[in-house]
């Protein structure tokens, strides 16, 4: 999890992540970019996994 939250830079992975869990939108300042679709998929993928696991 942690190496797909930081894999595209930070911070979109973590406000991804966060997004996710419904803390926060992923709004971003330019230069800063959102992370791509396929990325955002994985951290959801993996985000829903370690939580089913009571993991995180």
């Amino acid at each position: 999890f942690t190496k797909l939250i930081f894999a595209e830079g930070n911070p979109a992975g973590v406000k991804a992540a966060l997004k996710h869990f419904g803390v926060c939108e992923d709004h971003l300042r330019l230069p800063l970019v959102k992370v791509s679709q396929s990325l955002r998929q994985q951290i959801i993928t993996e985000s829903d996994r370690i939580t089913n696991y009571n993991i995180l």
